[in-house]
This record gives C-alpha cells, structure tokens and sequence, in this order.
C-alpha cells in the first residue's frame, strides 16, 4: 500500500509542478487544441496554460482555412515562440517543421 500511495504522491506533485511551470521560449509541449478560430487555434500546453498558434504558423505553405488543418481536441507538438509581458503564449507548429528548399531563415519572434 506504501508503494502505491508513493505513486499517487508523485503524480499529485508533477500535477502542481505543472500547474505552476513558467513558460519559457524554445520549450516544445505536445498540447490539446481547445479552440478553433478564423484566426489561429488556442491550444492547452500544461493543464490551465493555453497559447495560440496564429494560422501562419500552423504550416510552411499557405493554410487558407484553420479548419481546413485543425480540429478540437486535436494533439499537436508545438513550441513556445513568445511569451508576452501580459503573460499571453506565442506557439508555433511551423517552427517544428522542416523549412522547405528556397525559404529564406527568419528569426523567431520574441515577445
């Protein structure tokens, strides 16, 4: 029985690590999207901790409608591009992506 509440001891204290994390540019999360929008999607990367990968950062090539791409509920790996003062979450599907030929480097972001 020592064994086992060992565990749920455990889990109980990553599940508060996780919810008290700090976001940090360049961390990747494989995250649930939440919200689906004309604009870009919000996707839940620690439990209450959501972000938004803006439509043109959801692919390289031109996404003419994010549902054509994405759906709710969805899984996917992002990485943290930005994090603004006001606490608001950059991510980017694109950036895990590999750059087609003939894409010129561009920095990333920083908020």
């Amino acid at each position: 029985m020592a064994a086992v509440d060992a565990v749920g001891g455990e889990q109980a204290v990553q599940e508060i690590l996780a919810l008290t994390k700090e976001v940090q540019i360049g961390e990747e999360y494989d995250g649930t999207i939440k919200r689906v929008m004309d604009f870009g999607v919000f996707v839940e990367i620690l439990p209450g901790k959501e972000g938004l990968v803006h439509v043109s950062e959801l692919a390289w090539e031109y996404t003419p409608s994010v549902d054509a791409v994405a759906h709710e509920g969805d899984t996917i790996k992002v990485k943290v591009v930005g994090v603004g003062e006001d606490g608001k979450i950059s991510l980017s599907k694109k950036a895990l992506l590999p750059r087609p030929e003939g894409i010129p480097d561009q920095p990333e972001r920083q908020s």
